[in-house]
């Protein structure tokens, strides 16, 4: 069963400012993809049931302190065939939300070097395109294909990504243990694995190679197994962030342990790896994950 706090992880909940002894309140609290806004809420209940919120991803959460997630309170009070009845409507949705995903990659459009987001990092594309209309957004979206063990191949799902750097996905499209791709033609026997894409982009200028970035700090691990089941000899190395709070270093030394990959992280304080390129410059990027 998972814990509260990696349920808090999982959905991008900064749980740090949290009262668990306030209860019969929400709760507003910062999100990993908007840390200066309040886009999570958490509700405590007395019974110890935690109602957790994303509004910048639109995803809710029921855990209990018995049960775990709501798929596992789902799972238990459910009939069989309640349980495969919900199982397919979910695969419906997410079949139609990939579907939607592979038409609009289709139809835009190759990213330009002059996207706010990208001159802001000083990273070029790469393969990303953009679009000007996106499930309703305005503004110059960003868009990378996201790929899961379901279908290696199909599109299962896209990270977008404003001028700002709001990150949002395809609503209804699967988001565990999915990932995506920095740079053309990933080598089967190296695999790089970071947290977002300006993570991944920015190793990827530096080192001259493919890497894979698992949409946010809860999917490294579930990424990491799949990449070792699959490539079993391949040497995996998790590229970390160095969060003020540890969480990026504490999720990917765990997830490092359960697959035999070496974790690297920055060494200034509180950055991640596209921060020291955009302060420092590939070369010197570089010379510090050789190091």
């Amino acid at each position: 069963m998972r814990s509260l706090e990696s349920e808090f992880i999982e959905f991008g909940i900064d749980y740090r400012s949290l009262d668990p002894n306030l209860v019969d309140n929400w709760q507003r609290v910062a999100t990993s993809d908007k840390p200066k806004k309040r886009n999570g809420a958490v509700l405590y209940k007395p019974d110890g049931t935690v109602f957790i919120q994303n509004w910048a991803t639109d995803e809710k959460a029921v855990w209990h302190p018995k049960m775990g997630s709501n798929v596992s309170c789902i799972s238990q009070r459910r009939s069989l065939e309640e349980k495969q009845i919900l199982q397919r409507q979910v695969s419906v949705t997410q079949a139609d939300a990939a579907d939607l995903a592979d038409r609009i990659w289709e139809s835009a459009k190759p990213a330009r070097k002059d996207h706010p987001y990208l001159h802001g990092k000083d990273l070029p594309p790469l393969e990303l395109r953009e679009t000007n209309s996106i499930n309703g957004w305005s503004g110059r979206w960003l868009i990378c294909p996201l790929y899961s063990a379901h279908d290696p191949i199909k599109k299962i799902n896209l990270e977008c990504i404003n001028a700002v750097g709001d990150k949002r996905p395809i609503k209804g499209a699967l988001r565990k243990a999915v990932w995506g791709f920095a740079g053309p033609g990933m080598p089967l026997d190296n695999i790089i694995i970071a947290e977002g894409w300006s993570t991944a982009a920015a190793l990827s200028v530096s080192l001259n190679t493919c890497v894979v970035f698992a949409v946010g700090k809860g999917n490294i691990q579930l990424v990491a197994e799949v990449f070792r089941k699959d490539y079993p000899d391949a040497n995996i190395t998790i590229a970390a962030d160095n969060d003020k709070d540890g969480g990026g270093e504490k999720i990917a030394l765990q997830a490092g342990k359960s697959v035999g990959a070496t974790v690297i992280y920055p060494n200034d304080p509180f950055n991640d790896f596209c921060d020291v390129y955009t302060k420092h410059g590939a070369d010197l990027l570089a010379q510090r994950w050789s190091a």
